[in-house]
């Protein structure tokens, strides 16, 4: 374990990272546990920072950029610009979860318990609220001109299948665009009910998860679709007929490549599962396109552990946050605490050998990862 952490370490393409840090955020488990509502600005309880983790894989040794400049709130999906100058992210000011039946209908309610979007300097410095009003803001994403898409209320939409307990607010968060400073905001998706997590292509493309539901299953679809940034020419990527995983969701793209890693997640839960790699060019729905990371089945089928917001360090090495938890289906919301990992193409490989061995070997071989 010593000698395959110095060589992570040692790794030519991680010396400007382990020089300047890593940004992260830190935040308490939501109090709904379904794909959409989880990111309802009212279903939030408080807690968490947006931190820098100093000279990783060294040491614990944090900078927290938010203390003492934000009330108690909980931040979403921290996201450092092209230049690496600014960080955007979502923000909702809240004491806790909010019982829905106290929640107006729609726009009538007032700018109370909804996430907006924030940016600052990457060293913390002027944070500053780029949108408002009565609607969600939330999974901001640089553009490479400099100009943001995120997912917002803004539709004006509701749940085809939803009760009351998913509240007379609207539901349905779509893809925009706007300015950095939040101005000349254009929609650019009109899909009936949600979109997740933006992401830019190696081909300039924007890619997100989409809940196809027209004519559909009402569970099993929301899977990879692309855009281009203006929002013309959508188009599904992967997994629009595909039955499992049901989400493919926290997308990022394989340098150099047509490769995709998401988190294979469930319906009926907070986004977590396992980690895997899409090649769309292989087959647009086929599990051939989809290489398995880390072990685990699909959740809401099958038992396993949870991994969420994928990243890399080159196309040997994956960096994953993980929290060691049974994880199938419909769960009981409640705090849960992430572990960041990083795992090299043969220990990921030795991970899923072993989970076919039985879960007790697979955690021995990821204690000697």
């Amino acid at each position: 374990r010593i000698a395959r952490r110095a060589k992570l370490l040692a790794d030519p393409r991680l010396a400007e990272t382990l020089e300047k840090g890593v940004v992260f955020g830190t935040r308490a488990s939501t109090a709904w546990n379904h794909c959409v509502a989880q990111y309802f600005g009212w279903r939030q309880r408080p807690g968490g920072d947006i931190l820098v983790l100093r000279n990783p894989g060294r040491t614990l040794k944090t900078d927290n950029l938010t203390a003492g400049k934000f009330p108690q709130g909980s931040f979403l999906e921290p996201r450092l610009s092209y230049d690496a100058r600014k960080l955007l992210f979502a923000f909702v000011k809240t004491d806790g979860a909010v019982n829905p039946r106290i929640l107006k209908r729609n726009e009538t309610d007032g700018d109370w318990c909804y996430f907006h979007l924030w940016t600052m300097n990457a060293d913390g410095s002027e944070p500053r609220q780029i949108t408002s009003g009565v609607y969600d803001d939330i999974m901001g994403e640089w553009l490479p001109d400099g100009d943001i898409v995120f997912m917002s209320t803004r539709r004006r939409a509701n749940g085809r299948c939803f009760w009351w307990g998913y509240s007379e607010r609207w539901h349905s968060y779509t893809l925009f665009r706007a300015h950095a400073d939040g101005g000349d905001m254009r929609q650019l998706s009109w899909n009936d009910v949600s979109e997740w997590h933006p992401t830019v292509g190696n081909d300039g493309l924007v890619y997100f998860a989409r809940w196809d539901y027209i004519d559909r299953h009402a569970v099993l679809h929301q899977n990879l679709w692309s855009m281009r940034p203006d929002g013309t020419n959508p188009t599904g990527v992967w997994g629009n007929e595909t039955a499992a995983p049901h989400c493919t969701f926290q997308p990022r793209m394989l340098p150099g490549s047509g490769k995709i890693a998401v988190i294979a997640s469930a319906h009926h839960a907070e986004t977590g599962g396992p980690l895997l790699l899409i090649d769309p060019s292989v087959h647009d729905n086929s599990e051939a396109a989809v290489t398995h990371v880390t072990p685990g089945h699909y959740p809401e089928a099958q038992k396993g552990n949870e991994s969420d917001r994928p990243g890399f360090s080159g196309d040997d090495w994956y960096n994953v946050s993980t929290v060691p938890r049974r994880f199938a289906g419909t769960l009981r919301a409640g705090r849960r605490r992430y572990a960041r990992s990083s795992l090299s193409r043969r220990t990921a490989q030795r991970l899923r050998a072993a989970a076919a061995c039985g879960a007790q070997e697979a955690a021995r071989v990821a204690i000697a990862a």
